[in-house]
Protein backbone atom coordinates (compact mmCIF):
# COMPACT_ATOMS: atom_id res chain seq x y z
CA UNK A 1 0.00 0.00 0.00
CA UNK A 2 2.88 2.35 0.77
CA UNK A 3 4.18 1.97 -2.79
CA UNK A 4 0.75 2.42 -4.32
CA UNK A 5 0.12 5.63 -2.36
CA UNK A 6 3.26 7.16 -3.81
CA UNK A 7 2.56 5.93 -7.33
CA UNK A 8 5.38 3.36 -7.36
CA UNK A 9 5.10 -0.16 -8.76
CA UNK A 10 5.66 -2.68 -5.92
CA UNK A 11 6.91 -5.24 -8.42
CA UNK A 12 9.74 -2.87 -9.33
CA UNK A 13 10.47 -1.65 -5.81
CA UNK A 14 10.26 -4.91 -3.85
CA UNK A 15 12.97 -7.53 -4.07
CA UNK A 16 12.83 -11.27 -3.61
CA UNK A 17 15.09 -11.13 -0.51
CA UNK A 18 12.68 -8.59 1.04
CA UNK A 19 9.71 -10.86 0.31
CA UNK A 20 11.55 -13.77 1.91
CA UNK A 21 12.23 -11.58 4.94
CA UNK A 22 8.53 -10.65 5.19
CA UNK A 23 7.60 -14.32 4.94
CA UNK A 24 9.97 -15.30 7.75
CA UNK A 25 8.71 -12.51 9.97
CA UNK A 26 5.07 -13.40 9.31
CA UNK A 27 5.64 -17.10 9.95
CA UNK A 28 7.38 -16.33 13.23
CA UNK A 29 4.55 -14.01 14.30
CA UNK A 30 1.87 -16.58 13.44
CA UNK A 31 3.67 -19.21 15.50
CA UNK A 32 3.60 -17.16 18.69
CA UNK A 33 0.70 -14.73 18.23
CA UNK A 34 -2.79 -16.25 17.78
CA UNK A 35 -4.15 -12.92 16.58
CA UNK A 36 -1.54 -12.77 13.79
CA UNK A 37 -2.40 -16.33 12.73
CA UNK A 38 -6.10 -15.45 12.70
CA UNK A 39 -5.45 -12.33 10.62
CA UNK A 40 -3.43 -14.28 8.07
CA UNK A 41 -6.16 -16.91 7.86
CA UNK A 42 -8.78 -14.24 7.26
CA UNK A 43 -6.66 -12.76 4.47
CA UNK A 44 -6.29 -16.20 2.89
CA UNK A 45 -10.07 -16.73 2.85
CA UNK A 46 -10.59 -13.28 1.32
CA UNK A 47 -7.97 -14.03 -1.33
CA UNK A 48 -9.63 -17.34 -2.20
CA UNK A 49 -12.97 -15.50 -2.48
CA UNK A 50 -11.51 -13.07 -5.02
CA UNK A 51 -10.80 -9.88 -3.03
CA UNK A 52 -9.54 -7.48 -5.75
CA UNK A 53 -6.93 -5.66 -3.63
CA UNK A 54 -5.50 -8.91 -2.30
CA UNK A 55 -5.44 -10.43 -5.78
CA UNK A 56 -3.39 -7.45 -6.96
CA UNK A 57 -0.93 -7.97 -4.10
CA UNK A 58 -0.76 -11.67 -4.85
CA UNK A 59 -0.06 -10.99 -8.54
CA UNK A 60 2.81 -8.68 -7.55
CA UNK A 61 4.34 -11.36 -5.36
CA UNK A 62 3.85 -13.98 -8.05
CA UNK A 63 5.54 -11.85 -10.70
CA UNK A 64 8.57 -11.39 -8.46
CA UNK A 65 8.77 -15.05 -7.49
CA UNK A 66 8.28 -16.50 -10.97
CA UNK A 67 10.87 -14.14 -12.44
CA UNK A 68 13.48 -15.90 -10.30
CA UNK A 69 11.97 -19.32 -10.97
CA UNK A 70 12.33 -18.89 -14.72
CA UNK A 71 15.86 -17.58 -14.35
CA UNK A 72 16.81 -20.76 -12.51
CA UNK A 73 14.91 -22.84 -15.08
CA UNK A 74 17.19 -21.27 -17.67
CA UNK A 75 20.25 -22.25 -15.64
CA UNK A 76 19.02 -25.84 -15.39
CA UNK A 77 17.89 -26.14 -19.00
CA UNK A 78 14.27 -26.65 -17.92
CA UNK A 79 11.96 -25.95 -20.88
CA UNK A 80 8.85 -24.94 -18.92
CA UNK A 81 7.64 -21.37 -19.41
CA UNK A 82 4.76 -19.16 -18.33
CA UNK A 83 2.39 -20.92 -20.75
CA UNK A 84 2.86 -24.13 -18.74
CA UNK A 85 2.18 -22.38 -15.45
CA UNK A 86 -0.85 -23.64 -13.50
CA UNK A 87 -0.32 -23.11 -9.79
CA UNK A 88 -2.92 -23.19 -7.06
CA UNK A 89 -4.50 -19.95 -8.23
CA UNK A 90 -5.28 -21.51 -11.59
CA UNK A 91 -7.91 -23.63 -9.85
CA UNK A 92 -9.35 -20.97 -7.55
CA UNK A 93 -12.50 -20.50 -9.64
CA UNK A 94 -13.02 -24.27 -9.83
CA UNK A 95 -13.09 -24.98 -6.09
CA UNK A 96 -16.81 -24.49 -5.46
CA UNK A 97 -17.70 -26.54 -8.53
CA UNK A 98 -15.34 -29.30 -7.39
CA UNK A 99 -17.13 -29.49 -4.03
CA UNK A 100 -20.48 -29.48 -5.87
CA UNK A 101 -19.27 -32.35 -8.08
CA UNK A 102 -18.32 -34.38 -4.99
CA UNK A 103 -21.80 -33.69 -3.64
CA UNK A 104 -23.41 -34.87 -6.89
CA UNK A 105 -21.54 -38.16 -6.52
CA UNK A 106 -23.13 -38.58 -3.08
CA UNK A 107 -19.83 -38.46 -1.24
CA UNK A 108 -20.15 -35.17 0.63
CA UNK A 109 -20.92 -35.22 4.36
CA UNK A 110 -21.31 -32.22 6.66
CA UNK A 111 -19.46 -32.68 9.94
CA UNK A 112 -19.19 -30.00 12.63
CA UNK A 113 -19.92 -27.31 10.07
CA UNK A 114 -17.26 -28.51 7.60
CA UNK A 115 -17.94 -30.36 4.37
CA UNK A 116 -16.02 -33.63 4.19
CA UNK A 117 -15.52 -36.94 2.43
CA UNK A 118 -15.11 -39.91 4.77
CA UNK A 119 -12.77 -42.65 3.52
CA UNK A 120 -13.27 -46.20 4.75
CA UNK A 121 -9.67 -47.20 4.00
CA UNK A 122 -8.23 -44.49 6.25
CA UNK A 123 -8.97 -44.93 9.95
CA UNK A 124 -8.42 -42.83 13.04
CA UNK A 125 -6.97 -44.41 16.18
CA UNK A 126 -10.48 -45.27 17.37
CA UNK A 127 -11.21 -47.11 14.12
CA UNK A 128 -13.53 -44.47 12.67
CA UNK A 129 -13.09 -43.30 9.04
CA UNK A 130 -10.85 -40.28 8.60
CA UNK A 131 -12.43 -37.24 6.96
CA UNK A 132 -10.97 -35.32 4.05
CA UNK A 133 -12.16 -31.76 4.58
CA UNK A 134 -12.93 -30.08 1.24
CA UNK A 135 -14.57 -26.93 2.64
CA UNK A 136 -13.93 -25.53 6.11
CA UNK A 137 -16.51 -24.14 8.50
CA UNK A 138 -15.66 -20.56 7.46
CA UNK A 139 -16.26 -21.38 3.80
CA UNK A 140 -12.56 -21.49 2.93
CA UNK A 141 -10.87 -24.25 0.96
CA UNK A 142 -7.67 -26.13 1.68
CA UNK A 143 -4.91 -28.02 -0.12
CA UNK A 144 -7.09 -31.10 -0.61
CA UNK A 145 -9.70 -29.06 -2.48
CA UNK A 146 -7.09 -27.46 -4.74
CA UNK A 147 -5.57 -30.85 -5.55
CA UNK A 148 -8.99 -32.35 -6.27
CA UNK A 149 -9.85 -29.43 -8.56
CA UNK A 150 -6.52 -29.97 -10.32
CA UNK A 151 -7.27 -33.68 -10.83
CA UNK A 152 -10.64 -32.90 -12.40
CA UNK A 153 -9.05 -30.29 -14.68
CA UNK A 154 -6.20 -32.55 -15.76
CA UNK A 155 -8.50 -35.45 -16.56
CA UNK A 156 -11.44 -33.59 -18.07
CA UNK A 157 -9.70 -30.64 -19.78
CA UNK A 158 -6.20 -31.95 -20.53
CA UNK A 159 -7.27 -35.54 -21.21
CA UNK A 160 -4.60 -36.96 -18.90
CA UNK A 161 -4.09 -40.73 -18.76
CA UNK A 162 -1.38 -40.61 -16.12
CA UNK A 163 -0.79 -37.88 -13.54
CA UNK A 164 2.48 -37.89 -11.58
CA UNK A 165 3.07 -35.88 -8.41
CA UNK A 166 6.70 -35.41 -7.33
CA UNK A 167 6.84 -34.17 -3.74
CA UNK A 168 8.39 -34.70 -0.34
CA UNK A 169 7.66 -38.12 1.16
CA UNK A 170 5.92 -36.43 4.09
CA UNK A 171 2.94 -35.72 1.83
CA UNK A 172 2.28 -39.39 1.13
CA UNK A 173 -0.88 -39.58 3.28
CA UNK A 174 -2.27 -36.38 1.79
CA UNK A 175 -2.00 -37.68 -1.76
CA UNK A 176 -3.23 -41.16 -0.88
CA UNK A 177 -6.41 -39.58 0.51
CA UNK A 178 -6.85 -37.16 -2.38
CA UNK A 179 -6.41 -39.96 -4.92
CA UNK A 180 -8.95 -42.09 -3.06
CA UNK A 181 -11.53 -39.28 -3.17
CA UNK A 182 -10.99 -38.98 -6.94
CA UNK A 183 -11.40 -42.74 -7.36
CA UNK A 184 -14.60 -43.12 -5.33
CA UNK A 185 -16.12 -40.13 -7.12
CA UNK A 186 -15.53 -41.95 -10.41
CA UNK A 187 -13.31 -39.25 -11.90
CA UNK A 188 -10.52 -41.62 -12.86
CA UNK A 189 -12.75 -43.88 -14.93
CA UNK A 190 -12.10 -43.32 -18.62
CA UNK A 191 -14.18 -45.77 -20.62
CA UNK A 192 -12.65 -49.20 -20.15
CA UNK A 193 -9.42 -47.79 -18.71
CA UNK A 194 -8.47 -45.98 -15.51
CA UNK A 195 -6.43 -42.81 -15.20
CA UNK A 196 -3.46 -43.51 -12.94
CA UNK A 197 -2.64 -41.05 -10.19
CA UNK A 198 0.88 -41.61 -8.85
CA UNK A 199 2.74 -40.00 -5.99
CA UNK A 200 6.51 -40.05 -6.46
CA UNK A 201 7.96 -39.31 -3.02
CA UNK A 202 11.57 -38.40 -2.39
CA UNK A 203 13.75 -38.30 0.70
CA UNK A 204 15.63 -35.40 2.25
CA UNK A 205 18.92 -33.82 1.25
CA UNK A 206 21.25 -33.89 4.25
CA UNK A 207 24.40 -32.00 5.13
CA UNK A 208 27.70 -33.61 6.09
CA UNK A 209 26.36 -33.79 9.66
CA UNK A 210 23.49 -36.03 8.47
CA UNK A 211 20.98 -33.29 9.32
CA UNK A 212 18.79 -31.42 6.80
CA UNK A 213 21.02 -29.28 4.57
CA UNK A 214 21.22 -25.75 5.97
CA UNK A 215 23.49 -22.73 5.90
CA UNK A 216 25.81 -22.17 8.86
CA UNK A 217 23.23 -19.75 10.24
CA UNK A 218 20.59 -22.47 10.12
CA UNK A 219 18.62 -21.23 7.10
CA UNK A 220 17.60 -23.22 4.03
CA UNK A 221 20.16 -23.13 1.24
CA UNK A 222 18.97 -21.62 -2.04
CA UNK A 223 19.26 -23.69 -5.19
CA UNK A 224 20.69 -20.66 -7.01
CA UNK A 225 23.54 -20.50 -4.49
CA UNK A 226 24.25 -24.22 -4.85
CA UNK A 227 24.39 -23.95 -8.63
CA UNK A 228 26.73 -20.96 -8.48
CA UNK A 229 29.11 -22.70 -6.09
CA UNK A 230 29.02 -25.94 -8.10
CA UNK A 231 30.02 -24.11 -11.30
CA UNK A 232 32.81 -22.25 -9.49
CA UNK A 233 34.18 -25.49 -8.04
CA UNK A 234 33.89 -27.20 -11.43
CA UNK A 235 35.84 -24.36 -13.04
CA UNK A 236 38.70 -24.99 -10.61
CA UNK A 237 38.70 -28.66 -11.64
CA UNK A 238 38.73 -27.80 -15.36
CA UNK A 239 41.52 -25.26 -14.80
CA UNK A 240 43.59 -27.92 -13.04
CA UNK A 241 42.97 -30.74 -15.50
CA UNK A 242 43.04 -28.88 -18.82
CA UNK A 243 44.53 -25.40 -18.50
CA UNK A 244 45.12 -25.31 -22.29
CA UNK A 245 41.43 -24.82 -23.01
CA UNK A 246 40.33 -21.33 -23.97
CA UNK A 247 38.66 -19.28 -21.25
CA UNK A 248 35.35 -19.50 -23.08
CA UNK A 249 35.53 -23.30 -23.24
CA UNK A 250 36.58 -23.54 -19.60
CA UNK A 251 33.52 -21.56 -18.54
CA UNK A 252 31.20 -23.59 -20.78
CA UNK A 253 32.58 -26.93 -19.58
CA UNK A 254 32.47 -25.78 -15.95
CA UNK A 255 28.76 -25.00 -16.33
CA UNK A 256 28.08 -28.43 -17.83
CA UNK A 257 30.03 -30.19 -15.08
CA UNK A 258 28.80 -28.12 -12.14
CA UNK A 259 25.10 -28.13 -12.98
CA UNK A 260 25.27 -31.72 -14.24
CA UNK A 261 26.91 -32.80 -10.98
CA UNK A 262 24.06 -31.44 -8.87
CA UNK A 263 21.39 -32.95 -11.10
CA UNK A 264 23.09 -36.33 -11.20
CA UNK A 265 23.77 -36.41 -7.46
CA UNK A 266 20.03 -36.11 -6.92
CA UNK A 267 18.83 -38.40 -9.71
CA UNK A 268 21.35 -41.17 -9.04
CA UNK A 269 19.94 -41.83 -5.56
CA UNK A 270 17.06 -44.15 -4.86
CA UNK A 271 14.47 -41.40 -4.57
CA UNK A 272 12.98 -42.85 -1.37
CA UNK A 273 16.24 -42.50 0.52
CA UNK A 274 17.84 -39.48 2.15
CA UNK A 275 21.30 -38.60 0.86
CA UNK A 276 24.24 -36.49 1.99
CA UNK A 277 25.04 -33.48 -0.20
CA UNK A 278 28.80 -33.29 -0.77
CA UNK A 279 30.47 -31.11 -3.40
CA UNK A 280 33.76 -33.09 -3.35
CA UNK A 281 31.90 -36.35 -3.89
CA UNK A 282 29.56 -35.13 -6.63
CA UNK A 283 32.36 -33.36 -8.55
CA UNK A 284 34.74 -36.32 -8.38
CA UNK A 285 36.07 -37.68 -11.67
CA UNK A 286 35.83 -41.20 -10.27
CA UNK A 287 32.81 -43.16 -9.07
CA UNK A 288 29.15 -42.87 -9.95
CA UNK A 289 29.11 -39.13 -10.69
CA UNK A 290 28.15 -36.93 -13.63
CA UNK A 291 31.77 -35.73 -14.15
CA UNK A 292 32.92 -39.36 -14.47
CA UNK A 293 30.33 -40.01 -17.19
CA UNK A 294 31.03 -36.68 -18.89
CA UNK A 295 34.73 -37.47 -18.83
CA UNK A 296 34.06 -40.88 -20.41
CA UNK A 297 32.17 -39.14 -23.20
CA UNK A 298 34.92 -36.54 -23.68
CA UNK A 299 37.52 -39.30 -23.67
CA UNK A 300 35.79 -41.05 -26.57
CA UNK A 301 35.57 -37.76 -28.45
CA UNK A 302 39.33 -37.39 -28.02
CA UNK A 303 39.88 -40.83 -29.59
CA UNK A 304 38.31 -39.63 -32.82
CA UNK A 305 40.20 -36.32 -32.71
CA UNK A 306 43.54 -38.05 -32.18
CA UNK A 307 42.80 -40.51 -34.96
CA UNK A 308 41.62 -37.72 -37.25
CA UNK A 309 38.47 -39.75 -37.81
CA UNK A 310 34.92 -38.42 -38.06
CA UNK A 311 32.58 -40.05 -35.50
CA UNK A 312 29.85 -39.97 -38.14
CA UNK A 313 31.63 -42.50 -40.35
CA UNK A 314 30.38 -46.10 -40.29
CA UNK A 315 32.94 -48.57 -38.96
CA UNK A 316 30.88 -51.71 -38.37
CA UNK A 317 29.87 -54.39 -38.23
CA UNK A 318 31.45 -55.08 -34.82
CA UNK A 319 33.73 -58.04 -34.36
CA UNK A 320 33.40 -59.27 -30.79
CA UNK A 321 36.48 -61.44 -30.58
CA UNK A 322 37.66 -60.33 -27.13
CA UNK A 323 35.67 -60.65 -23.85
CA UNK A 324 35.77 -56.86 -23.18
CA UNK A 325 34.33 -56.22 -26.65
CA UNK A 326 31.49 -58.65 -26.09
CA UNK A 327 30.80 -57.32 -22.58
CA UNK A 328 30.64 -53.74 -23.88
CA UNK A 329 28.31 -54.69 -26.73
CA UNK A 330 25.96 -56.52 -24.36
CA UNK A 331 25.92 -53.57 -21.97
CA UNK A 332 25.07 -51.17 -24.81
CA UNK A 333 22.00 -53.26 -25.59
CA UNK A 334 20.58 -52.62 -22.11
CA UNK A 335 19.67 -48.96 -22.74
CA UNK A 336 16.05 -49.60 -23.87
CA UNK A 337 15.40 -51.74 -20.79
CA UNK A 338 16.82 -49.09 -18.46
CA UNK A 339 14.67 -46.37 -20.04
CA UNK A 340 11.52 -48.51 -19.82
CA UNK A 341 12.16 -49.14 -16.12
CA UNK A 342 12.51 -45.42 -15.48
CA UNK A 343 9.26 -44.72 -17.33
CA UNK A 344 7.28 -47.42 -15.54
CA UNK A 345 8.74 -47.23 -12.02
CA UNK A 346 9.71 -43.53 -12.07
CA UNK A 347 13.16 -44.25 -10.64
CA UNK A 348 15.82 -42.33 -12.62
CA UNK A 349 18.62 -43.92 -10.60
CA UNK A 350 18.22 -47.09 -12.66
CA UNK A 351 19.31 -45.17 -15.78
CA UNK A 352 22.16 -43.59 -13.80
CA UNK A 353 23.34 -47.02 -12.69
CA UNK A 354 23.24 -48.27 -16.28
CA UNK A 355 25.30 -45.32 -17.55
CA UNK A 356 27.86 -45.78 -14.77
CA UNK A 357 28.17 -49.49 -15.56
CA UNK A 358 28.51 -48.65 -19.27
CA UNK A 359 31.27 -46.10 -18.63
CA UNK A 360 33.05 -48.58 -16.37
CA UNK A 361 32.77 -51.32 -18.99
CA UNK A 362 34.11 -48.97 -21.65
CA UNK A 363 37.16 -48.24 -19.50
CA UNK A 364 37.88 -51.97 -19.29
CA UNK A 365 37.44 -52.29 -23.06
CA UNK A 366 39.68 -49.33 -23.83
CA UNK A 367 42.42 -50.51 -21.47
CA UNK A 368 42.50 -54.03 -22.90
CA UNK A 369 41.61 -53.54 -26.55
CA UNK A 370 43.82 -51.06 -28.45
CA UNK A 371 41.82 -48.87 -30.81
CA UNK A 372 43.91 -46.38 -32.77
CA UNK A 373 47.10 -48.44 -32.47
CA UNK A 374 45.44 -51.64 -33.67
CA UNK A 375 47.20 -52.75 -36.87
CA UNK A 376 44.31 -54.84 -38.18
CA UNK A 377 42.12 -52.33 -40.06
CA UNK A 378 38.96 -54.44 -39.74
CA UNK A 379 39.33 -54.83 -35.98
CA UNK A 380 40.31 -51.17 -35.63
CA UNK A 381 37.14 -50.09 -37.43
CA UNK A 382 35.08 -52.48 -35.31
CA UNK A 383 36.46 -50.96 -32.11
CA UNK A 384 35.87 -47.45 -33.40
CA UNK A 385 32.30 -48.55 -34.06
CA UNK A 386 31.96 -49.67 -30.41
CA UNK A 387 33.48 -46.35 -29.29
CA UNK A 388 30.96 -44.41 -31.38
CA UNK A 389 28.02 -46.43 -30.04
CA UNK A 390 29.19 -45.89 -26.46
CA UNK A 391 29.56 -42.16 -27.08
CA UNK A 392 26.04 -41.94 -28.49
CA UNK A 393 24.46 -43.96 -25.67
CA UNK A 394 26.25 -41.92 -22.98
CA UNK A 395 25.13 -38.68 -24.63
CA UNK A 396 21.56 -39.89 -25.06
CA UNK A 397 21.32 -41.25 -21.53
CA UNK A 398 22.69 -38.07 -19.95
CA UNK A 399 20.42 -35.97 -22.18
CA UNK A 400 17.42 -37.91 -20.84
CA UNK A 401 18.58 -36.87 -17.37
CA UNK A 402 18.87 -33.24 -18.49
CA UNK A 403 22.68 -33.26 -18.37
CA UNK A 404 24.91 -31.82 -21.10
CA UNK A 405 27.99 -33.62 -22.38
CA UNK A 406 31.23 -31.79 -23.23
CA UNK A 407 33.42 -32.77 -26.18
CA UNK A 408 36.52 -32.18 -24.07
CA UNK A 409 37.32 -31.65 -20.40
Amino acid sequence: REFEQTGRDPALELTLPRLEEIYRESSKACAIQPEAAAACHEILVRLQNGDCALLKDWQTITRLSMREVYRIYGELGVLLNSEDEAGESHYRDRLAETVAEIDRQGRLVESRGARCVFLQHFKAKDGSPLPVIVQKTDGGFNYETFDLAAILYRIQKLGADRVIYVTDARQALHFAQVFEVAHICGWTKKGESTVTLEHVPFGSVLGEDNKPLKTRSGENIKLSDLLLEAVERAYAVVQEKNAELSEEKKRAVARMIGIGAIKYADLSQNRNNDYVFSFPRMLALAGNTAPYLQYAHARICSIFRKGDVSPEETFGPPILGQPPERALALKLMELPTAVKVVASELRPHTLCNFLFELATQFTVFYDRCPVLTCTDVTIRNSRLFLCRLTQRVLAQGLNLLGISVPQEM
